[in-house]
């Protein structure tokens, strides 16, 4: 067991959701500290947001959901990765806009086409 304890200790990160923040995460922490040396507390700690969904939280039971899947196959990989950044503002929650997408796509298609005419 001990072989197994060193082989995977310190974990290197930990992720879970804001609003875990208040028992996962400061659980782990806790308790790292409270049993283990410093050599053996996990190596970062990183807290991620809900992504909202045209201003809503995005959730599968009520089908307001995207996936990476659906928002490449539609919209393809570039103008997904803007959406999502351009959503990102701030510390806000990211909100996924499908007209920001939808609007992106065809900019990145005029700029596509503005290039294999001219090069």
């Amino acid at each position: 067991m001990r072989e197994e304890f060193l082989y995977w200790y310190p974990f290197d990160l930990r992720v879970s959701a804001k609003e875990l923040v208040p028992n996962h995460l400061s659980f782990c922490v806790f308790h790292h500290a409270a049993l283990f040396p410093p050599e053996h507390w996990p190596k970062g700690i990183g807290v991620n947001g809900m992504l909202m969904i045209e201003g809503k939280q995005m959730h599968k039971s009520k089908g307001n959901f995207v996936t990476m899947k659906n928002a490449i196959d539609n919209y393809g990989a570039d103008a997904t990765r803007c959406a999502l950044l351009i959503g990102a503002e701030a510390m806000d929650d990211p909100d996924w806009r499908n007209e920001s997408a939808k609007d992106l796509k065809v900019k990145f298609e005029a700029l596509e086409t503005f290039v294999s005419k001219n090069y």
